[in-house]
């Protein structure tokens, strides 16, 4: 299958710090959307919640997404709504902006509460989000790729490649949900200019693989 004919779910974090193997999630957001192939964003379903992280959010991670200790008193942790999230992701491709990072959060927590949240069943087995053998779409990915650069300060934020490539974005930067809106449509975007072709999915999320090793190879160059 192409990946344009395929739904798509964006799905972003904020958290209380840069480290995806131990930040703690202070918000989730989770858009859904219909097949590319329409040339139109579409979305099908969203879920967003803030989420109590279980320690105190750091005033510098505050500072970037505006979340405080009293926001999240009383909102769940991620583990009591990783159900709703399976509904909104449904079978939908995964796709994050610099998706290592996202992914890896939620990774650690399906694979500590699988077996509680009932993962293994098969129903939840149509999730490829909650699968960590799946690769995720990452429009950074293909941003640093086309915009010809790696490692300048900050030109790859999500916020500064959607005002490069005509995107229009309603609401703050670092909320997840507007990220997430901020993702979809710069992958659209991206596809409509014709630099992230129709293709089978296999083929893209190969290609995502490489681009990411051969980029991460330039970064560790440009730093020695």
């Amino acid at each position: 299958m192409n990946w344009t004919d395929e739904e798509i779910v964006v799905i972003d974090f904020e958290t209380t710090g840069t480290n995806p193997a131990n930040c703690m999630p202070v918000q989730i957001a989770a858009v859904r959307y219909a097949p590319f192939a329409s040339g139109q964003l579409v979305e099908l379903d969203a879920f967003c919640t803030l989420l109590n992280p279980g320690c105190p959010i750091p005033p510098d991670a505050t500072a970037i997404h505006g979340k405080t200790d009293a926001m999240v008193q009383g909102a769940p942790p991620l583990e009591a709504v990783l159900e709703a999230l399976a509904q909104t992701a449904g079978a939908a491709l995964p796709c994050a902006y610099n998706a290592p990072y996202d992914s890896a959060i939620l990774h650690r927590y399906t694979g500590v509460h699988a077996a509680e949240l009932g993962l293994a069943s098969p129903d939840k087995l149509t999730t490829r989000a909650y699968q960590p053998q799946q690769t995720w779409v990452d429009p950074m990915v293909i941003v640093r790729k086309v915009d010809r650069d790696v490692v300048a300060p900050g030109k790859n934020k999500l916020m500064n490649a959607c005002i490069r490539h005509g995107v229009r974005v309603d609401g703050n930067a670092h909320d997840a949900l507007t990220d997430c809106r901020a993702t979809g449509g710069l992958l659209l975007a991206l596809h409509k200019k014709g630099l992230v072709k129709r293709c089978p999915t296999a083929a893209l999320l190969k290609h995502t693989v490489e681009m990411r090793a051969e980029q991460a190879r330039a970064l560790r160059r440009y730093r020695r």
